[in-house]
């Protein structure tokens, strides 16, 4: 499964909510609200499991769902999950000793991720440009890679992370750390 999964939970299921609702079978829909809460959450918590497991250090962009939802993405936004998925990455690096940051993301698909000059296109209408090249020392960019270089470095110059989880000197391997609590928990039913 992947991240795209997410995304179209409530849009596939809407014109039968709709159906439902006209029909006045209110529990029913209810019901499949309920069951689209539950695939999102689903799909959330292996996505999150599966980059807590893959990386020791995560950086997100603190993208506000909440005005986003605002605008004509709304349906889109809410139906991601994204505030969801930076809970789990949050909480779930904690647990495992991984370090998750929320870093802010202002300029980050316009500034260079080279040189650091916020010379790529900006404004709504410009959100169609999707290479650019910067003025100043002419490097090629794609936008979202360029955004996805600037955010990490803007991770990297922070001294700690949201959570308050530094990574640790000696870093397990996820596989080794779910080991040692399968051994934590056989040993308990031993004892038992």
């Amino acid at each position: 499964m992947s991240a795209w999964d997410a995304i179209r939970f409530y849009r596939d299921a809407q014109h039968q909510i709709g159906a439902l609702q006209r029909r006045g079978h209110v529990r029913q829909a209810k019901r499949m609200h309920r069951r689209i809460r539950r695939c999102r959450q689903d799909a959330c918590h292996k996505f999150s499991r599966k980059m807590i497991n893959t990386y020791q250090k995560i950086v997100v962009g603190d993208v506000s769902s909440l005005k986003l939802a605002k605008t004509r993405m709304a349906k889109s936004v809410l139906d991601s999950g994204w505030g969801m998925l930076k809970r789990f990455l949050q909480y779930k690096g904690e647990c495992a000793g991984r370090t998750v940051q929320i870093v802010n993301e202002r300029n980050t698909s316009r500034g260079c991720s080279s040189c650091g000059a916020l010379s790529g296109p900006s404004g709504l209408r410009q959100l169609a440009v999707r290479h650019w090249e910067c003025a100043h020392c002419g490097e090629s960019h794609d936008r979202d890679v360029n955004a996805a270089r600037n955010i990490l470095s803007a991770g990297s110059r922070c001294g700690t992370s949201v959570s308050g989880n530094e990574s640790s000197p000696a870093e397990r391997a996820p596989s080794q750390t779910s080991r040692l609590r399968e051994a934590g928990s056989d040993a308990q039913r031993v004892a038992a």
